[in-house]
C-alpha cells in the first residue's frame, strides 16, 4: 500500500477496541499499513486525536456499545445536536454510510451509521462504512483520527470478518484517491 500517497501521508489512523481479538485481527490485515496504529483500550484511555468515531444507528440512539460510551465521555447534548442534525438534514434516518460531524470544545465527533436500526451488521456495509469514514478524514485534512470495531459490538461481526471488512474499506478509500489524483494528474498534462 502507497502510505506516501498525499492525503494519508502523515496522518495517523487508530483503530481502538476493547475486545482483544479484534485487536489481533487488526494486527494481521493492517500490517502492512504504515499510518494505523491499533489500541487495545477504551475510549478514556485514546491518546488525544484530531477525530473519534463513534458507530451507531440511523437515528442517533446512542443508547449502546460505543456510541454510548462516547455520550457518557461528551454528555448527553452531544447525542442531541446529533439527533437535531439527523432530523434537519436526515428526516427518515442517516443512510448507512453517510457520517456527520461535531465539532466539540476539544475533538470532533463522527457519527457513521454501520446499521439502520439496532440489529445484526452487514459487512458489506462496514467496508463502505470504513470507506467513507476515510475519505471525509482526508477531506477534513485532520491529523489523526480514532476508529472503533465498527459492526463488533451491537453488530456481532466476529473479528476476523469486522477487520478484514475495515481494511477493505480503508483500501477502497486509498484506491479512490489514488485515481483521483491520477485523473487531476492526467487532465493538468492535457492542460499544458
Amino acid at each position: 500500500m502507497n502510505n506516501e500517497l498525499k492525503g494519508i501521508q502523515n496522518k495517523e489512523i487508530i483503530l481502538f477496541d476493547l475486545n482483544s481479538d479484534i485487536c489481533d485481527a487488526w494486527r494481521e490485515v493492517f500490517e502492512d499499513v504504515d499510518c494505523i496504529q491499533i489500541c487495545n483500550c477504551d475510549l478514556s484511555e485514546l491518546p488525544d486525536v484530531n477525530c473519534i468515531v463513534t458507530a451507531g444507528n440511523s437515528f442517533g440512539a446512542m443508547s449502546g456499545g460505543i456510541d454510548l460510551a462516547v455520550r457518557d465521555m461528551f454528555g448527553q447534548e452531544l447525542q442531541d445536536i446529533i439527533q437535531l442534525e439527523i432530523m434537519k438534514y436526515h428526516p427518515h434516518g442517516m443512510d448507512v454510510g453517510t457520517v456527520l460531524t461535531v465539532k466539540l470544545e476539544t475533538v470532533n465527533i463522527m457519527y457513521a451509521p454501520t446499521m439502520r436500526v439496532p440489529q445484526f451488521a452487514r459487512p458489506l456495509d462496514i467496508a463502505y462504512v470504513m470507506s467513507v469514514i476515510i475519505k471525509v478524514f482526508i477531506d477534513f485534512d485532520w491529523e489523526s483520527i480514532a476508529i472503533c470495531g465498527l459492526g463488533s459490538g451491537t453488530g456481532q461481526l466476529v473479528p476476523s470478518i469486522c477487520a478484514s471488512m475495515m481494511y477493505t474499506g480503508y483500501n477502497t478509500a486509498i484506491k479512490l484517491l489514488e485515481d483521483e489524483m491520477n485523473m487531476v494528474e492526467e487532465v493538468e498534462g492535457e492542460v499544458e
